[in-house]
């Protein structure tokens, strides 16, 4: 008999970490009817030759077994404390032995989800710290093929594997090896590491694609109708009869089955470089079945002892938040009777998605998907975090090979750190909040809303603003008519926000950053862990749509010129990106930001202008991005009001121009801005305009100067005199 007679899990294998304080299962086959033994051995880190005093060290567990008629074989190890000391694990059968090497005893958390879990480091912001990270040899990720085929199982089985395709340990001390992992579950792993200074183990399992029901068991999604003919909605449901079939009407016959195989083992990647879907597509593929990634991904790690999950997943199911809520506890429940956990005590930290515009969603479909992973937290059957991402930029890297596509962000080590901490909070005991920070209670006093938000640790400042913001952002507040408008908000004592509008008397609802698209949204806890969106009911509305553009605060921002339903079909140069939000359409001038007048930490929009007296310089916002989901509703307000800074100290004047999408063009009477020092206010009276303000598609501001050359400071832009509360 020979050391490749013996079968264990891929995961045995020199390199691995097993987590501390859980008991090691070790399964296998060898010869039928035999004696098995197995050895442990702990060297010292540092290479010293040790002394029979020193008792930790040498052989530390050693056991015999029978293997079955099947050469089946199941030992049990005792639970080990972590250590930076490796370990050799020896089998013996019938003459031969299998040895394997360096094995850390730390902590184990497991990574799973699509693509922007799977997204690898060389493709994300790590990829330019590679070689100044890539040096811990006790951080190890055990990673196999993407897709969990390789071409020993090139196609998908519709039952439960053991088989792990192409897996192996990759160590963190390598940098080649750690640019080919998932950039969210190696920036975890740093930043865990270098707190709890432990050998860190992570399993790396996500795929790009999959929807939540692929990682679902089978006899689940077959036992609860909701789920099921959620699948056959999908047009992605298969059975045993035509199962890896593309088209879900026929059976497939055999010789289709081979040439299949024949296929997969023709592009076999494991980076899915031809494969790689944007969000919701609907092109079939095999991997988005039921199942799939359940029966080959996380099938293969039953009994595996771990910390906990770590999962972001759900840009496939954006558009399906409630059937998301119905599938995610199912699916935690699962992972919980799966792993092993320390004090049988699993952690599961997830992430909310990131925002995109999916085709044919509307501007409350990611927020909406965002509020769900909110709610379930508090519902999941395990102890679990959320992280929130709201305030990341939304780059991504389109000369990247795989994933050149908006919906992957290269921002990925963020993320991994705010999970990190989490982890610290919620599974380490560390006084640091386990969860993103969340409202606890509202309440109205007089024409104000109070909430109360969860404590943040005793070492902890509190609630504060994003660093580079000054005014507390993102609230809206609506009255009996249920229109939600902007409004002011202020922090309190850290641990509470005070929210009303100056003309509201009697507000009965409000909402925080409930948008797809909602980065104006600045409230944090003091780790800068945004606080996730909210609203305090869910009865229908008109809700508030942020127009970044009055703030005047940037010339150019990161919007959609329109929506992608398949980027390989549409010029690059139309895809999402940084666009003018501002744009000068007549005379002669340009735009520039410059510090703002009222407070010189922030920036405002400085039109300078040449022969103004002859041509008026003409400017106007970007009202059509996809992203701003146009068109412009500007009904029930009374008034437009635009802060100014006149730094000529000369008369000028100041025409509006609006345009419905009617194509019915209105001009505002003109503004005289004053010779003065001081802020001033333009007032336009909306009520007035004779078109229709609810379908505004176009607004151009046109100055006028007689002294023909000079600038005018835009410092922000608001809307005032909400009629019926003027009523």
């Amino acid at each position: 008999m020979s050391e490749s007679n013996f079968r264990l899990p891929g995961y045995f294998a020199t390199g691995m970490v097993i987590q501390q304080k859980v008991p090691l299962r070790v399964p296998g086959i060898c010869a039928p009817e035999q004696e098995v033994s197995i050895s442990l051995f702990r060297q010292p880190a540092d290479g010293h030759i040790f002394t029979a005093l020193e008792t930790q060290y040498g052989l530390i567990y050693e056991d015999k077994d029978r293997s079955d008629r099947y050469g089946r074989f199941n030992f049990k190890l005792p639970a080990l404390e972590a250590s930076l000391d490796p370990c050799t694990l020896i089998l013996s059968c019938a003459g031969a032995n299998l040895q394997i090497e360096d094995i850390l005893v730390g902590e184990i958390w497991f990574a799973a989800g699509q693509d922007n879990m799977a997204m690898p480091v060389a493709s994300c912001d790590l990829a330019l710290r590679l070689d100044l990270t890539a040096i811990m040899n006790h951080i190890r990720i055990f990673a196999m093929a993407e897709d969990g085929l390789d071409d020993n199982m090139p196609q998908y089985s519709y039952y439960p594997v053991g088989y792990i395709a192409s897996g192996r340990w990759y160590r963190g001390s390598h940098p080649e090896e750690m640019a080919v992992v998932s950039g969210i579950a190696y920036s975890f792993a740093l930043k865990l590491e270098e707190q709890l200074l432990l050998p860190i183990g992570i399993y790396d399992m996500a795929c790009a694609g999959t929807y939540i029901h692929s990682w679902l068991p089978r006899e689940i999604i077959e036992q609860d109708p909701y789920l099921k003919n959620h699948v056959r909605e999908l047009h992605l449901y298969r059975d045993q009869d035509n199962w890896n079939s593309a088209n879900p009407a026929k059976k497939k016959l055999r010789n289709q089955e081979d040439s299949i195989a024949q296929e997969k083992r023709a592009v076999r990647r494991l980076n899915l470089k031809n494969n790689l879907e944007v969000p919701q597509s609907g092109n079939f593929q095999t991997r988005y079945q039921p199942a799939t990634m359940f029966n080959h991904k996380l099938a293969p790690f039953i009994g595996l002892g771990v910390r906990g999950v770590l999962w972001y997943q759900g840009e496939s199911d954006a558009d399906s938040p409630d059937y998301y809520t119905r599938a995610f506890p199912v699916l935690v429940s699962a992972l919980k009777e799966m792993f092993v956990a320390p004090e049988n005590d699993l952690c599961l930290i997830y992430s909310q998605i990131a925002a995109y515009c999916y085709p044919g969603a509307d501007a409350r479909t990611v927020v909406s998907f965002n509020e769900a992973l909110s709610d379930l937290r508090r519902t999941l059957p395990i102890k679990a975090g959320m992280v929130t991402i709201l305030d990341l930029p939304l780059t991504y890297n389109r000369r990247n090979e795989t994933y050149r596509y908006p919906a992957h962000p290269v921002a990925k080590e963020e993320i991994g750190r705010r999970m990190a901490n989490i982890a610290l909070g919620l599974a380490y005991g560390y006084d640091l909040p386990s969860s993103s920070p969340e409202p606890t209670a509202v309440e109205k006093v007089g024409n104000k809303f109070m909430i109360d938000f969860d404590k943040f640790g005793k070492a902890a400042q509190g609630l504060i603003l994003r660093p580079g913001t000054h005014n507390l952002e993102g609230f809206a507040i609506c009255g009996p008519e249920r229109v939600f408008v902007k409004a002011r908000a202020r922090i309190l004592y850290g641990v509470k926000v005070i929210v009303w509008h100056d003309e509201l008397a009697d507000p009965v609802s409000l909402t925080y950053a409930y948008a797809n698209f909602n980065r104006e949204a600045n409230l944090t806890g003091p780790d800068g862990m945004p606080v996730p969106a909210f609203r305090l009911d869910m009865d229908p509305a008109d809700h508030y749509e942020p127009q970044v553009w009055m703030k005047c605060d940037r010339i150019t921002d990161f919007a959609w010129a329109e929506l992608l339903p398949d980027p390989a079909r549409i010029p690059e140069q139309d895809w999402p990106g940084e666009r003018e939000l501002w744009t000068i359409s007549s005379g002669r001038g340009e735009l520039k930001l410059v510090p703002s007048h009222e407070n010189e930490a922030l920036k405002t929009i400085k039109a300078e202008y040449r022969n103004a007296d002859e041509r008026p310089l003409v400017m106007e916002p970007q009202l059509g991005y996809a992203s701003s989901y146009p068109p412009l509703n500007l009904s029930g307000w009374g008034e437009l009001e635009i802060l100014l800074h006149n730094p000529d100290l000369r008369e000028k004047k100041l025409g509006l121009e609006m345009e419905d999408e009617n194509q019915v063009v209105y001009i505002f009477p003109e503004c005289l801005i004053q010779q003065q020092p001081n802020l001033q206010v333009a007032r336009f009276n909306l009520s007035a305009a004779q078109l229709n303000l609810e379908r505004i598609v176009r607004i151009s501001f046109a100055i006028q100067d007689p002294g023909g050359k000079g600038s005018l400071d835009f410092e922000g832009i608001t809307t005032s005199r909400r009629q019926i509360w003027q009523e």
